[in-house]
């Protein structure tokens, strides 16, 4: 399948919110989130899979604005195998596998965005994060 130049221009615009996303986790910058997350969309939500139910935006700022209070707090973030998929000019959604560790513990999962272009940028609607299952042992 040919892909589009203008699909690998939406395609490159993802990966660079996903690097941006990353920045922004590692240095606990709130500002930096505001920015990229689409926190006034209504339809705003986040899934962590040791949540069992979804985050709105209220619980996210709450979650921000905590971070801006304890920059002592440690967490490092990666994401590797990152792949962005270009649905239509304003929604597309992306895909990674993240590593990470800090004062809350360490793991590995898989995490999937979805975006929408509100007033010319990309900014993320929707974030899926699930914790790679772990190897069975005998």
């Amino acid at each position: 399948m040919d892909v589009r130049p203008v699909d690998k221009v939406r395609e490159a615009e993802m990966l660079e919110l996903i690097e941006r996303y990353e920045r922004a986790a590692n240095s606990g910058d709130g500002a930096a989130f505001e920015e990229i997350l689409a926190l006034d969309d209504p339809q705003f939500s986040e899934f962590e899979d040791f949540i069992p139910e979804p985050i709105g935006a209220a619980t996210v700022r709450d979650i921000l604005t905590w971070r801006r209070e304890h920059p002592e707090f440690k967490y490092e973030v990666s994401y590797v195998q990152r792949r962005a998929f270009p649905l239509s000019d304003s929604l597309a959604y992306a895909t990674a596998l993240s590593t990470w560790r800090g004062d809350a513990g360490a793991g590995k999962g898989r995490v999937t965005w979805i975006a929408k272009r509100i007033d010319g940028r990309w900014r993320i609607l929707h974030g899926h994060w699930s914790a790679m299952p772990e190897p069975e042992r005998q």
